[in-house]
């Protein structure tokens, strides 16, 4: 088992005790004010902030650039009623990732993990923003990667730059190769008010196919990789690890 994790510090979930796998989260602390609905977005808030130096190595066949055009909904679960469906519903969903940074001195590929981070997507009608608050790494091995991400999804009025929604989001990801260059990814996700409460549950799943081979990203977002995988490889007392200059 691969263990690994990143976090906001201004988040801390409480979690349940593990029984036979890792669980979705019962409750979760509410988002910070400056995230709360009411807020305003604005500068302190978007700020880059410099994430963790935490990274985790991948099979080679998780590694390059990947693409999905649709998802599979299998269950929806209302947290509030216990209702419940299975609608085996195919929606329309386009998604781009990239997985795998940098190689160490076998060649073993590893991913860097960019947390605290904040990404913008834009929307019909306002703004969107993605708060990546956590991610925790359960396991990564030739047969799967399995990993548990808390985000931050913040819906803002353009006008004024208000927050008029800000739901937080907990997944847990499975990993497995389906080919070369197809991989399927099964997920359990449960959504969050600001508060905290849960609201809904669902387990849907979806097919990612490569579109570009893995290649060495020296640099992100003005961060050195090269220097952070020596310097993290050098924190867990593997220095021999490291590759040599080019």
């Amino acid at each position: 088992m691969t263990e690994a994790k990143a976090q906001d510090a201004s988040q801390s979930p409480s979690k349940r005790p593990l029984q036979g796998g890792v669980n979705l989260d019962d409750t979760l602390p509410p988002v910070p004010q400056e995230f709360q609905i009411g807020s305003q977005i604005g500068d302190a808030q978007l700020r880059s902030q410099t994430p963790d130096n935490m990274w985790f190595p991948i099979p080679n066949w998780l590694a390059g650039k990947w693409h999905s055009e649709t998802k599979l909904i299998d269950y929806v679960q209302d947290c509030k009623t216990g209702a419940s469906q299975s609608p085996h519903l195919v929606v329309k969903e386009v998604d781009s990732a990239l997985h795998g940074h940098q190689r160490d001195k076998t060649g073993r590929i590893w991913e860097f993990i960019q947390i605290p981070q904040m990404r913008k997507l834009g929307l019909a009608h306002g703004s969107a923003y993605v708060r990546a608050v956590r991610k925790d790494i359960i396991e990564s091995d030739p047969q799967e990667v399995i990993i548990k991400v808390l985000s931050n999804q913040i819906t803002v009025n353009d006008k004024d730059q208000q927050i008029v929604s800000s739901n937080q989001v907990q997944q847990i990801g499975t990993y497995t190769q389906l080919d070369d260059g197809l991989v399927q990814l099964n997920a359990s996700l449960r959504n969050f008010d600001h508060d905290g409460t849960p609201i809904q549950m669902q387990k849907q799943s979806l097919t990612m196919r490569r579109t570009a081979p893995y290649q060495d990203i020296d640099t992100l977002d003005g961060l050195d990789l090269k220097r952070l995988l020596a310097d993290y490889l050098t924190k867990i007392g593997h220095p021999e690890l490291i590759p040599a200059s080019k």
